[in-house]
């Protein structure tokens, strides 16, 4: 069912944010915006990660989803790590190069071949290719005075989280701040702060995928709260 066609009568669709570059520092940032995302065609866009490193893991180590440590003498030269940006909480950012058929994780090298690019501007700029990528295929169904339901082709769902002009209409259709779940890259779960049945069955459904063996893109076993006007968000618990 569609969430706004409950709400109002009628189908709805959700608006798009304007993928444009917020308050570029200079004009040097904006022409490496440029390199990067237009000069070859290349299209980056946001991965949301998590750090499995985080004290609400601690009792979770041994467990798979949480990644394989590395052999003992084995490591990374720092330009092969991937690009890591700290969110909130748990959550990171990273940053993935469409190839057509499959994505490939940014590594540190970038910033030595392009001494002027740094997170902030893979951020807006893989933000902006989102937009793009899906804003038209957004869709949120289920019950706003239960639990919604966030799709958008099945890949990026997580990275909805982002979106500064979704989260608006958000807070306005549940009229108060939001807890929400992500528990893996393509799923992204909403009810109303304050709603306890609506919360525990959030706690519900994200255990669920973390003891289905079949789930794949794990992320976060945290419940957040997003706050009307505030980007952060804030882990309230862990559901397991």
């Amino acid at each position: 069912m569609n969430l706004f066609k409950k709400l109002s009568g009628k189908s709805k669709e959700i608006e798009r944010e304007k993928p444009t570059i917020q308050s570029p520092k200079d004009e040097e940032q904006v022409d490496n915006q440029k390199q990067v995302s237009k000069s070859k065609s290349v299209r980056i866009l946001p991965r949301i990660k998590v750090n499995y490193l985080h004290e609400i893991y601690i009792d979770d180590q041994s467990k798979s989803f949480t990644g394989n440590p590395m052999p003992n003498g084995m490591e990374i030269p720092e330009d092969q790590k991937p690009i890591v940006k700290p969110l909130y909480e748990d959550l990171n950012l990273c940053f993935a190069v469409d190839e057509g058929n499959s994505y490939k994780i940014l590594q540190n090298e970038i910033f030595e071949k392009n001494p002027n690019l740094n997170e902030d501007i893979l951020h807006q700029i893989s933000v902006n290719t989102l937009i793009e990528e899906i804003g038209e295929q957004i869709k949120m169904n289920g019950d706003p005075a239960h639990i919604i339901i966030v799709t958008a082709g099945g890949n990026f769902e997580a990275a909805i989280i982002l979106l500064d002009n979704f989260w608006e209409q958000i807070h306005q259709i549940i009229k108060g701040n939001a807890i929400i779940s992500i528990p893996a890259r393509d799923l992204l779960f909403i009810c109303k702060e304050g709603n306890q049945e609506a919360t525990q069955k959030l706690r519900e459904i994200t255990k669920g995928y973390f003891d289905n063996p079949e789930t794949q893109g794990l992320l976060s076993k945290a419940l957040y709260l997003k706050e009307l006007g505030n980007r952060e968000l804030k882990i309230i618990e862990k559901t397991f």
